[in-house]
């Protein structure tokens, strides 16, 4: 049986962005789902709709940017899932000065929507 791999793309991006690194895991014999949130959407949303779209088999998953915050934080607070491994990908898991930045101003703050608060500095 193949092992699946969860793969969620950053802020803004579609599940698609993703299609190219699923193809490589797919030859190198991997069974790879990706899956899509809405940035905007509230992120108690986006950890709960990941953690029933978790495979039931312990799987690897690949979080890039914004993406790998709401899989960090689906994972901490489901420790139900099964995980085989973690990998993230440019994921902001300490702050990230830019988007504290970028969220200060009106613009900013609509467009990273309920997630914003992931972008804040943490220890």
């Amino acid at each position: 049986m193949k092992q699946e791999v969860v793969l969620e793309p950053g802020l803004w991006m579609p599940a698609a962005s993703m299609t190219l690194l699923a193809a490589r895991l797919a030859r190198a014999g991997y069974r790879p789902r990706l899956f899509s949130y809405r940035g905007r959407s509230p992120l108690e949303a986006s950890i709960e709709r990941l953690a029933q779209f978790a495979p039931s088999e312990p799987a690897h998953y690949v979080g890039y940017s914004l993406g790998g915050l709401v899989m960090l934080e689906t994972l901490t607070r489901h420790p139900e899932i099964a995980v085989r491994s973690v990998l993230l990908l440019g994921s902001p898991v300490r702050g990230c000065l830019a988007g504290r930045r970028f969220g200060r101003h009106r613009p900013g703050r609509w467009m990273m929507g309920a997630c914003g608060a992931l972008w804040e500095e943490r220890e």
